[in-house]
């Protein structure tokens, strides 16, 4: 008699981890894969599973420690104790949320949780970070999306594969089209036990008012909800794909190589292709997209660049600047504390040293022998100061031209307003020798062959 009894039907989760495994090229044992590991169900379930498929060894599961909770040493020993049932290797580390960065509680942590995360991953020497979002996750990410006013990057939801916050490493969402529904289905087949954070329940919070106000609601008027909106997301995610290939077009003709953008060339675009550059060159850059507050104070400002030559908005923890018709990114940048206090000049003397540090102005001069220097030994018996920029002061770099203002040099280099401060003045006797950034007084330079140095600035 043949045997009727019907093959055990996998389920939906080791379905989705085997096919995302099989998927992956180069083969996976060239290093190990992280799994952020809360704790939680969602972190469980994955890191149960995938220990399930490949060896324990070529996981290792990350925990942060936020101690935002009372309750968060108990949660890091559970997470610590299942790792052992497992054999999977386990890496923590406590952090500390800024409850002043003006992001709120949610958005701090996650930062300075990502973080954490890839130097975690960076000492486990893991080649790729898997977070356990879910299809679930995806709707409530796309409506909060929509309600926010998204452009078409925030409607076409998580993408399954992208690079993780603040580092390089690669972050991957293995179960990114399993319904909870069958997330729930695993954990109670595998009877297995996870963290429940009391926060998840309160509707303080935006995602959890939607998760359990809102998509109730939603389930009983529209219950195919959820395939709908996964494909209206799919179109949108084409639909900003083509952009991206139209901004790609225009970034080449726009783009210094050097991550600028040169302005004149990208006013010269109508007004949607200037805004769908700058989104996408910002995306370059791994940053956020702007509101549309923020692209309308950008294109303003670029509409001002007649009469203002220089600008600066802060972004999502970057600096975008206007200078000498291009647009930078960069980390807002200060003074060093102690060069606010700094005297008015630093007395020295050069006796043959490479380099002298000037710790109060955040670098060094750098003495180097070359040709086209000043005379060395003349060097040895100058008394030296280093001293703040002068508004007056002129330096003469060409014999055949006449000497010029400090500002008119500066502009020449296109250094930047703000980091002229930062560049001190170098005198012998009561003359203005060098002045960093820029160069050294013609008129100091010997044309014979004696021995000579160069003098050069260095920001440490």
């Amino acid at each position: 008699m043949a045997n009727s009894r019907k093959p055990a039907r996998i389920d939906a989760v080791s379905l989705a981890l085997a096919q995302w495994l099989t998927a992956q090229a180069p083969p996976l044992s060239a290093s190990r894969l992280a799994i952020a590991f809360s704790g939680g169900r969602d972190s469980t379930i994955l890191l149960h599973a995938l220990a399930q498929q490949i060896a324990p060894m070529q996981l290792a599961a990350l925990h942060i420690h936020h101690g935002l909770h009372p309750e968060a040493d108990t949660w890091q020993q559970h997470c610590r104790d299942f790792c052992a049932q497992l054999g999977v290797p386990f890496f923590t580390c406590n952090i500390k949320v800024p409850r002043d960065s003006g992001l709120g509680t949610e958005a701090a942590a996650r930062s300075v949780r990502y973080a954490a995360l890839a130097q975690l991953a960076l000492e486990a020497q893991c080649g790729v970070l898997l977070t356990a979002h879910h299809a679930d996750d995806q709707v409530e990410s796309i409506l909060l999306q929509l309600l926010r006013g998204t452009g078409l990057s925030g409607a076409a939801g998580m993408a399954a594969s992208k690079t993780a916050l603040h580092s390089d490493l690669p972050q991957q969402r293995p179960l990114l089209e399993v319904p909870a529904l069958a997330m729930a289905a695993y954990a109670a087949a595998q009877q297995l036990h996870w963290i429940e954070d009391p926060s998840n329940q309160n509707t303080h919070y935006t995602r959890n008012a939607l998760r359990h106000a809102v998509l109730p609601v939603v389930q009983e008027y529209f219950p195919d909800y959820r395939n709908t909106l996964t494909r209206f997301a799919g179109h949108v995610a084409q639909a900003q794909e083509l952009l991206n290939e139209f901004a790609r077009l225009d970034y080449l003709q726009c783009g210094d190589g050097a991550g600028r953008l040169q302005t004149k060339r990208l006013l010269q675009l109508s007004l949607a292709r200037q805004t769908n550059l700058l989104r996408y060159w910002l995306s370059l850059h791994q940053l956020a997209a702007p509101s549309e507050a923020r692209l309308h104070e950008i294109m303003r400002r670029l509409q001002d660049t007649k009469r203002v030559r220089a600008w600066s908005i802060l972004h999502d923890a970057q600096e975008i600047r206007f200078e000498y018709d291009a647009l930078s990114l960069r980390a807002p940048e200060s003074a060093p504390v102690n060069l606010l206090h700094s005297p008015t000049s630093i007395e020295f003397r050069w006796q043959g040293e490479a380099s002298i540090a000037m710790p109060a102005w955040g670098g060094s001069w750098d003495f180097v022998a070359a040709r086209g220097g000043v005379d060395a030994d003349w060097l040895r018996q100058q008394s030296l100061s280093t001293r703040p920029r002068q508004s007056e002061a002129k330096l003469k770099l060409h014999p055949q031209r006449p000497s010029r203002s400090l500002k008119n040099l500066y502009q020449e280099a296109q250094i930047p307003h703000d980091q002229r401060a930062r560049l001190p003045l170098l005198h012998a006797g009561g003359a203005l020798l060098a002045v960093a950034g820029i160069g050294l007084d013609c008129r100091f330079i010997v044309t014979t062959e004696r021995p000579s140095i160069q003098i050069v600035w260095r920001l440490e």
